[in-house]
This record gives structure tokens, C-alpha cells and sequence, in this order.
């Protein structure tokens, strides 16, 4: 994967005013290629060793937070704390899944406000193969739930995170809708 911290992307809003942004840009996605806000979505299997290449345009440093993700310190992406970068390859390997984000985390509260911020899904592992090879990528699909006192959502499967079973504590989904609670001020 690889992310580009980009200085000056034009967005027009509903009232027709134009704001100018710091976006993260993903050089793999055309249709990115740009910068979007928020940046592109990051899927991950659970388990794998992901490698992030980010690379800061503009004034650095930046740094990138896996928010909810817990990387060796190097790879954490906390202002002050840890690395600040111009370009740097993180690694880590995710254990849990479930729905998190990622942020630079150097003057957080602008940064993030300017559009540095997007989503990451860490998925089951067999979620891009469930076996048939009919349904390679698509849905529906599971998400981490805790839903033992709620036995009325069809599909949940219970049982203990370290019994080795992919699906313990899941619940399958087949629409997906991610949403941005924000403001531009």
C-alpha cells in the first residue's frame, strides 16, 4: 500500500465554496490519484505483515497513526513520540479485525481537520476466499461483533477469539456504508 501526504487538493462544496485541502492520495488508484477526502480505504486480511510507503509532499514532518492498531513504537506513527518522516515504510501485522482509521499525527487536530485521515478494515482471513470461489472479494462479508447477549442477528458466531476459528465473534454484513462526521469550518 502506499500513501502519499499531498498539500493542495481542491474540493467544492454544496454551497458552491471552494476549500483547499491536504489529502492523502493513493498512486495505485486512478481514480485517487488526486487525493480524496478522506483518503482511500485500506483492506487488510488479519494476520498478514502490511507495509504502508508513505511519502510527505510538502512541508514535513508528517507521520502516520494506525489508530487502534498497536505497531512497535517505530512503526506507530505518534507525533513527538515515534518517527517523523518525509518518506518512511511502515510495518505491522494486524490481530484483530474490525473497523479503524489511520491519521497523520503531527498537529493532529489541523491535519486531520485538512483531510489527513481515511479508513482501514481489517477483514477475517479467508475474507477475500470463502471457499466456493464464487464470491472472491464481494459480500457478504463478517465484521467483529460482541453480540453473545443479542442471539436475534442471524449468522453470529460466537466463541472464544483464541479458539483458531476465523469467524469467533463475527457477524456477517452485506451492505457497507462508511461515514465521516465531520465538519469544514
Amino acid at each position: 500500500m502506499r500513501r502519499d501526504l499531498l498539500h493542495g487538493l481542491d474540493i467544492t462544496l454544496w454551497d458552491g465554496h471552494e476549500v483547499r485541502l491536504m489529502a492523502f492520495r493513493d498512486p495505485d488508484v486512478p481514480l485517487a490519484g488526486n487525493g480524496t477526502y478522506p483518503g482511500s480505504t485500506i483492506r487488510i486480511p488479519r494476520g498478514v505483515i502490511f507495509h504502508g510507503e508513505t511519502q510527505g509532499k510538502g512541508p514535513p514532518p508528517h507521520t502516520v497513526h494506525w489508530h487502534g492498531i498497536e505497531p512497535t513504537p517505530i512503526n506507530d506513527g505518534v507525533g513527538h513520540c515515534s518517527m517523523e518522516l518525509g518518506q518512511y515504510v511502515y510495518q505491522w501485522q494486524p490481530n484483530h479485525i474490525g473497523s479503524y482509521f489511520y491519521h497523520c499525527h503531527r498537529n493532529t487536530p489541523q491535519h486531520f481537520e485538512f483531510g489527513l485521515f481515511g479508513f482501514m478494515i481489517i477483514e477475517p482471513p479467508d475474507a477475500y476466499d470463502p471457499g466456493d470461489g464464487k464470491n472472491v472479494g464481494g459480500y457478504p462479508r463478517r465484521t467483529a461483533a460482541n453480540l453473545t447477549d443479542f442471539p436475534q442477528f442471524p449468522g453470529f458466531v460466537g466463541g472464544e477469539l483464541t479458539s483458531g476459528d476465523p469467524h469467533a465473534m463475527t457477524v456477517p454484513y452485506d451492505v457497507e456504508a462508511l461515514w465521516v462526521l465531520d465538519d469544514i469550518d
